[in-house]
């Protein structure tokens, strides 16, 4: 549902999802659906961290990343151990 918000349809979400992993040079990824946990999604490791090197870009996702730990409504206290 999320995906036909975005951008009218999934597979126009599909091909925007993959123009952009191409735009940030992610030459080994390709997304086959929304939520990439469809096994024909693909990517490596070294085209994952080109997406976190861009989303740590934005103030407020790296100010919620770097939190040790934060309480959250039904799952209770979450715990950060990645330093």
């Amino acid at each position: 549902m999320l995906a036909a918000q975005v951008a009218g349809s999934e597979t126009r979400f599909l091909a925007e999802m993959n123009a952009g992993a191409r735009a940030l040079g992610m030459d080994h990824t390709i997304y086959t659906d929304p939520s990439g946990f469809d096994p024909s999604t693909v990517s490596t490791a070294a085209d994952q961290l080109r997406v976190f090197q861009q989303a740590m870009r934005f103030p407020v996702f790296a100010q919620i990343v770097s939190m040790a730990s934060v309480t959250l409504p039904v799952a209770g206290t979450v715990t950060n151990y990645d330093p």
